[in-house]
């Protein structure tokens, strides 16, 4: 996509004039520089993470090449982008939240030395930083308050987005039928995706994928299960986890997370402790519903072998049976 291209589409977005201009400022060069490169993939990481060494707008770099690339249709970039702005404050909010559990001494002895790559370095560099650093909280605290301090709204989701879902389910007569009727509305939203080809936050989405995720509520909505809720994320490369056969790549392709997923190719050994990291994602939206910081189970995670990561929610007493807790 030319520049010029790109800005008319900017403006049409209602951006103003400084956005614009930055959007000239990080794409001239960066399309000059990239005019050569064999692999674009692999050139943009490399750039990313030499200009963010001293970059005090980084994130505004990272932010107009996932726009440009996104609007371009060049998938991988785009997805790669925005995963890497996933690593943004996620664990200064889980030492945050340490803190609140347990402590400002157990959080200070948790970070210790251990220092995490800047935004912008290259996504494989994340891995050794998350060992070290599940090394030193287990060495703090028990694992059921690991759990616990892990499985927190570190992305800073909040429950406004889920507003509309918060008065659908308030009435709807169970949480059943509030499922259902979630999953039925997930499923338009992909069909729709896989229609315009458009990314749907960092999956692009196909025919075969919305048909699967049809046939199989428990994925990214959930199935009731006695007083448990099971939700199986969606894969992050959906339409390749489908596809693959390969057991590590297909693991590769199921993981969302900017920390660990570049690991995952190299078979390399992460503890699947930190999945409850995005255990506290899958549970926002019910953290909402009910008003709770609800307890969440790791059942299934790609860092433990499987192809798949699933979680069980525990749902507060009678939960199943009707959406308001006061009936």
């Amino acid at each position: 996509m030319e520049l010029n291209e790109f800005i008319e589409i900017l403006k049409q977005r209602g951006k103003p004039e400084s956005v614009l201009q930055k959007a000239r400022e990080v794409l001239i060069p960066y399309l000059e520089a990239a005019a050569g490169a064999v692999e674009l993939l692999a050139f943009t990481r490399r750039y990313v993470e030499h200009l963010s060494a001293d970059a005090e707008n980084t994130l505004d770099l990272i932010v107009i090449l996932y726009w440009y690339h996104e609007q371009s249709n060049n998938q991988d970039c785009a997805r790669y982008l925005i995963t890497m702005l996933g690593t943004r404050k996620v664990i200064e909010n889980q030492i945050r939240r340490v803190s609140e559990l347990y402590g400002e001494e157990a959080a200070t002895r948790i970070m210790g030395e251990t220092l995490f790559p800047r935004l912008g370095t290259d996504l494989a560099a994340y891995p050794g930083a998350i060992i070290e650093y599940i090394r030193r909280m287990r060495a703090c605290l028990s694992e059921q308050q690991c759990q616990k301090a892990l499985a927190g709204d570190h992305h800073e989701v909040g429950f406004e987005p889920f507003a509309k879902d918060k008065q659908r389910f308030e009435e709807s007569p169970d949480l059943e039928t509030f499922l259902r009727q979630r999953h039925e509305e997930f499923v338009r939203v992909l069909r729709e995706h896989a229609r315009s080809g458009k990314i749907w936050f960092e999956q692009y989405i196909t025919a075969e994928v919305a048909d699967h995720v049809s046939e199989h509520q428990e994925i990214h909505t959930g199935v009731v299960q006695g007083d448990k809720l099971i939700v199986q994320k969606i894969a992050y490369d959906p339409d390749a986890w489908l596809r693959e056969q390969d057991p590590v790549l297909k693991r590769f392709y199921a993981c969302h997370c900017p920390f660990v997923r570049y690991a995952i190719k190299d078979n390399a050994q992460l503890p699947a402790l930190w999945c409850y990291c995005s255990g506290g994602f899958t549970k926002n939206l019910f953290d909402c519903l009910y008003g709770a910081d609800l307890e969440v189970e790791l059942l299934e995670s790609v860092l433990d072998g499987s192809d798949r990561c699933r979680f069980a929610i525990h749902l507060p007493d009678q939960a199943g049976k009707t959406s308001q807790l006061s009936r």
